[in-house]
């Protein structure tokens, strides 16, 4: 999982609770080109959520592989920074107050 402002080449890495980012942030190499990639970690399992945003025409052929493993690994993929700021608000929101279920007639009671 890539913070944003941690920079390209940034993959999350395993644990709950409490972590920083530097617990969670590691670098990692472009697909095709270093041993272990992105692509490489999606393979194995080691991530559960991966945030990419891709920049520019050069990054369209590593966009799409790393699309590709996501998806045949199932493994959460967000492209934009304002999704993955919604994305990291919406997980910190759940690990503070837990999951509340409320129906729409709740939630807009007259």
């Amino acid at each position: 999982m890539s913070a944003p402002g941690s920079g390209p080449g940034s993959a999350g890495g395993e644990g709950p609770g409490d972590l920083s980012r530097d617990d969670l942030v590691r670098e990692f190499g472009e697909p095709g080109v270093a041993n272990p990639n992105v692509v490489d970690l999606i393979k194995s399992g080691k991530l559960d959520l991966l945030i990419n945003t891709p920049l520019g025409r050069a990054s369209r052929f590593d966009e799409k592989a790393i699309r590709r493993a996501a998806v045949q690994g199932g493994v959460t993929c967000i492209t934009t920074l304002s999704a993955a700021a919604a994305a990291v608000n919406g997980i910190r929101e759940q690990r503070e107050k837990g999951i509340q279920i409320k129906s729409l007639q709740e939630l807009h009671k007259v």
